[in-house]
């Protein structure tokens, strides 16, 4: 019996982990939405364009469960939550950086525009 508890326990914790993770993604994707809903016309096209498309992203690796993407956009739209947040009379510009060596929608806010 205990060596059940203890064999099984790893993919206990691994589950668990899945489960936090994805929860989390499904959070930050609600968020970064609402917040475009929120701040309307003051995102500019190309923020939101930009925001959108880590959503997307971020459905679409919840959708297939591919958990290591789970894990690396929600922090970006966070950021951009954050940013938004802090930022709702003068909403900055999302720059285009590189994310792991190669450039693509995930991108990065900068301030002081």
């Amino acid at each position: 019996m205990v060596r059940d508890v203890e064999s099984h326990a790893a993919e206990d914790r691994k589950r668990r982990e899945q489960i936090d993770t994805k929860n989390l993604a499904d959070s930050a994707a609600y968020q970064a939405e609402k917040q475009l809903r929120d701040l309307g016309d003051r995102v500019s096209a190309a923020d939101k364009s930009r925001v959108e498309g880590l959503v997307k992203d971020l459905r679409e690796a919840i959708n297939q469960e591919n958990y290591d993407q789970m894990k690396s956009v929600p922090y970006l739209l966070t950021f951009a939550n954050k940013y938004f947040l802090l930022h709702r009379g003068h909403v900055g510009v999302i720059h285009s950086t590189s994310c792991h060596g190669r450039t693509d929608r995930h991108s990065q806010i900068q301030t002081g525009v």
